[in-house]
């Protein structure tokens, strides 16, 4: 059964996402090294259809996706369900999830006040409805009214609380949620509105977009849970919409740069197995970037601080024999911050 993900409205197939073998990192159709298959709406061609971003290196580890050698098992584990705010031109984004029906739980949005831009926040199984299809609504809006908001009546009146936006922006079929693995789901792309206009707002929101015609929409990563003792796992994760495909390096200190991904396309989870050429010890306190570059030819897009965002994430840094999934979000990695979007930037979230 094909995702549908419903995004202001155009449709986003991610059929990858209806097998329930668990394989994070593992069933993107067309795809290695468990990209997520994405077909873009029409006009929104950034990075091209399918998220198939092709061969991508496991960095000096060794691991490389597209060798030809015998693929690892990806371990199973209980399900989990990460939400991430990616929209650039929101201060604060929450989560409600609605029964195939539209109708909401009597719950708080997740979370309750919302998240910060480029943070996570994993969604608790008693905000999800017992059973069926899920739809994934995007709310924003001050923290207080989020705060105070309660999803079924958030989803069932439209009177409630006008001070937050509500927007539905995908759906999850019941196998994907119930399958054993994690589950990445990144609201992209802009809202709009009054005020939110530019000469290069396609650039910060994606093509097609306009104050009237938002790009806001759900990506989902299926990073994996494979783990190396005494190393720490990486994977990058392609949620912004005006993002054409880049490569990722970590810069620790004054170090080159060693690759984690190559070619990171929209809806993409890469590399598989992830990237484990670096320890906890070599990730300790110091100015540690990751660094988005054109696919193949060292020309750097952005460097984003990656001690920030992992201080974001509540973590005190990064531990040997875990995974975490970097998640990019934003504007074009090239543009920068403007007057009425953030920049790009990654969230940073543990995988187990």
């Amino acid at each position: 059964m094909p995702l549908l993900i419903v995004a202001t409205g155009c449709a986003r197939d991610q059929s990858a996402l209806a097998a329930g073998d668990g394989g994070g990192g593992r069933g993107g159709a067309g795809a290695e090294g468990g990209s997520t298959a994405v077909t873009l709406p029409s006009g929104q061609g950034v990075g091209g259809a399918g998220g198939a971003s092709g061969p991508s290196s496991g960095g000096a580890s060794g691991t490389s996706q597209g060798s030809g050698g015998e693929r690892p098992d990806e371990p199973t584990g209980p399900p989990r369900l990460v939400v991430v705010h990616g929209v650039p031109d929101r201060e604060r984004a929450a989560f409600c999830f609605a029964s195939a029906e539209g109708e909401g739980l009597d719950v708080a949005p997740v979370p309750p006040g919302g998240l910060a831009y480029a943070t996570s926040e994993v969604a608790p199984e008693a905000t999800l409805p017992g059973e069926g299809d899920v739809t994934v609504v995007l709310v924003v809006g001050p923290a207080q009214a989020l705060e105070e908001a309660r999803c079924d009546a958030l989803l069932g009146d439209p009177e409630t609380a006008p001070e937050l936006e509500r927007l539905p922006i995908g759906a999850i079929p019941r196998s994907a949620i119930d399958a054993p693995r994690v589950l990445v789901l990144a609201a992209a792309g802009c809202l709009g509105g009054e005020g939110h206009e530019s000469d290069v707002a396609e650039a910060a929101c994606g093509v097609g977009y306009t104050p009237s015609s938002p790009t806001a929409s759900l990506l989902v990563g299926t990073p994996s849970r494979l783990a190396t003792e005494g190393r720490v796992g990486l994977q990058a994760i392609g949620a912004s919409v005006a993002t054409a495909p880049f490569d990722v390096l970590v810069r620790v200190g004054e170090e080159p740069p060693a690759t984690l991904a190559d070619a990171v396309s929209l809806g993409a989870t890469l590399p598989f197995p992830p990237f484990d050429a670096l320890a906890a010890i070599d990730l300790a306190p110091r100015p540690l970037a990751a660094v988005a570059s054109l696919p193949g030819e060292g020309v750097v897009l952005a460097e984003v601080d990656l001690g920030a965002a992992i201080e974001r994430a509540g973590l005190d840094g990064l531990d040997d024999g875990e995974t975490y999934a970097l998640v990019f979000v934003g504007p074009a990695a090239s543009l920068g911050e403007g007057a009425w979007w953030r920049g790009f930037d990654v969230a940073v979230v543990p995988t187990r």
